[in-house]
């Protein structure tokens, strides 16, 4: 059924939660921000010469990985220059201000799941996303001090445009269908 999760060892679970949003540079968005939030790691965005340093937040992120196609370069492997990518290619853009950098998406887990198992769910899903054309970066955070301490979740990031041999082309438009979220 629809929002659930079936796994060896593992009895019928709902997500609690799955939201999903449009990353954008209209909305103060940043791919080089976005991407050292979720991995924890400080970046440089060479666009605007900001630091951005979520290294503090380090010790919840869980799992990490960045999830790449077939056909990508291997540079694409590399978070800060992947996301620094991403910055200039919708420099290039027709509305530079309003570009889309990503899909976000922030699943909340079952509490019940152990570290290995969310790391499988989270694996699982950027895998079939890469192998959609998408790369992905996704992290798996613990509760952070102030929250509920089962609020489990992930951060992933999946890219707009196609991946080429030589980085980013067009715009997958078909990657937007209310079906493909679903």
């Amino acid at each position: 059924p629809a929002g659930k999760y079936f796994m060896d060892g593992i009895s019928e679970m709902a997500l609690n939660r799955f939201p999903a949003r449009i990353v954008t540079r209209s909305n103060g968005g940043s791919a080089v921000r976005s991407a050292a939030y979720i991995f924890g790691e400080k970046f440089r965005d060479e666009r605007t010469g900001k630091l951005f340093d979520f290294t503090r937040k380090e010790s919840r992120v869980e799992f990490s990985g960045v999830f790449v196609p077939k056909n990508a370069p291997e540079w694409m492997k590399d978070t800060a220059q992947l996301c620094n990518a991403i910055e200039r290619r919708e420099d290039e853009s027709t509305r530079p201000d309003q570009a889309q950098l990503f899909r976000e998406f922030i699943p909340t887990f079952p509490h019940e799941l152990s570290a290995e198992q969310r790391r499988w769910m989270i694996t699982d899903f950027a895998r079939e996303l890469s192998r959609q054309g998408m790369v992905v970066l996704a992290a798996n955070h613990e509760p952070d001090d102030h929250s509920d301490e089962r609020n489990y979740h992930a951060h992933i990031l999946a890219t707009m445009r196609e991946v080429t041999p030589d980085g980013f082309g067009n715009k997958v438009r078909e990657w937007n269908a209310k079906g493909q979220l679903v």
